[in-house]
């Protein structure tokens, strides 16, 4: 709920907003080695972006997402953010350590719109 923040440490079961790029990752898989993550998270109107090194120190694995809230542009604020968005999301893995792999980046263009949304038993949801 803040519209910004920076997290540093451990990743485990890491998703980079909407995971179709980077769903459930651990930056700690391997038992010697012990980096230490960031997260980055913004809010700008109806810009959302988040954007994460795997490791501070080498970032091997890094990128980042941004949202665009297309009902907040069209109609003004709504009173349910992110219902409708556009969203671009670039991965850099910078190959293995060590290894022989080499640099790869993933590029990935997405549009959500919820229209249907339901909420728990005996709770009240606005349409």
């Amino acid at each position: 709920d803040t519209p910004h923040s920076v997290w540093l440490g451990m990743m485990e079961g890491y998703s980079l907003l909407s995971g179709h790029l980077v769903r459930r990752y651990g930056n700690r898989v391997n038992p010697d080695a012990h980096p230490a993550g960031v997260i980055a998270t913004g809010t700008l109107g109806p810009v959302y972006a988040e954007a994460f090194a795997s490791d501070v120190l080498s970032a091997r694995l890094m990128g980042a997402e941004v949202a665009l809230d297309v009902q907040h542009v069209l109609l003004g604020r709504p009173p349910v953010p992110g219902r409708y968005t556009l969203a671009l999301s670039a991965v850099h893995d910078g190959g293995r350590v060590g290894g022989t792999s080499k640099p790869l980046t993933l590029a990935h263009l997405d549009a959500t719109a919820v229209v249907l949304r339901r909420g728990r038993k005996g709770q009240r949801v606005e349409a």
